[in-house]
């Protein structure tokens, strides 16, 4: 029975675990289990120092497990009061680079402020540059014209220089109220007076008669004339057809009219053209 005793007592030890922990465990009967009759009692003094031993076990192990809990406890307080104040110190930083960053922007406004003021006052010094170089160009043109007016044999150059011009004052009417534009103009207007009455009178003396033919050198000077009253505009060559059809048909009403009376009559018509043959 004993050694029965001391087997059950290594048994308890292996299965001490499982019998104390099953929910179904009742002490009474595991003691009358344990020991069923009073012989099996001799072995009771040595399965108490096993218990007595069993319990010192885990009373140590709870000790060391609740201090160890403490210390786990005190660290994890001091990790979580470390992460919270990295928390604040990053919620500072993030503060901080928001702050840099607005400051950032303000100072990339103000750029952006003086690029534009700075791209609106080239804008206009490239205005300015070329209204003044195109002004340049104009008053040198309008001189060269008026030296030219005075020379009825530079009609070619006059018309040039007359298209050029045009295409300059072209420009310039936006600056209209400038008083230089407004010499200028002003002396434009004195040369293409100047140019049109030369011109006309050219053609009034060098396109001759009926029965004198225009020579070679009248003809050239007259095909210059024609550029300069192209370069001159609508109203001049309308001017110079109104006086070339007038031309034309004074000589027909001359011709006509040396007839007399008769040839006015309608049933005699072919006879106003008997000045052809």
């Amino acid at each position: 029975m004993q050694a029965e005793r001391s087997g059950d007592i290594v048994v308890l030890r292996k299965q001490k675990q499982d019998v104390f922990d099953s929910p179904s465990f009742e002490p009474i009967k595991f003691i009358n289990s344990m020991y069923p009759d009073e012989a099996s009692l001799t072995d009771l003094d040595k399965f108490m120092d096993v218990l007595r031993k069993q319990i010192r076990t885990v009373d140590k192990d709870i000790f060391h497990a609740v201090r160890a809990q403490g210390g786990a406890h005190a660290r994890a307080r001091q990790e979580l009061e470390s992460a919270q104040t990295q928390i604040m110190e990053l919620y500072d930083r993030v503060k901080e680079i928001q702050h840099k960053a607005e400051e950032s922007e303000t100072v990339v406004q103000d750029i952006c402020k003086d690029i534009r003021k700075l791209d609106f006052a080239k804008r206009h010094l490239t205005n300015a540059i070329t209204a003044l170089r195109r002004l340049a160009m104009l008053t040198a043109a309008v001189t060269d014209l008026e030296a030219c007016s005075g020379r009825r044999d530079s009609y070619k150059k006059s018309a040039n220089l007359l298209e050029a011009v045009h295409q300059l004052m072209e420009y310039f009417q936006q600056y209209e109220d400038v008083p230089k534009v407004k010499t200028l103009g002003k002396r434009l207007t004195v040369i293409e007076l100047q140019l049109t009455e030369s011109v006309l009178d050219d053609f009034k003396v060098l396109m001759g008669t009926a029965d004198v033919k225009v020579s070679p050198d009248n003809l050239d000077r007259l095909a210059a004339g024609c550029l300069v009253v192209d370069a001159l505009g609508p109203k001049v060559r309308d001017q110079l057809l109104d006086w070339m059809c007038d031309r034309e048909m004074n000589i027909y009403q001359l011709f006509s009219n040396s007839g007399g009376p008769e040839t006015a009559k309608l049933d005699r018509f072919e006879k106003r053209f008997q000045w052809q043959g």
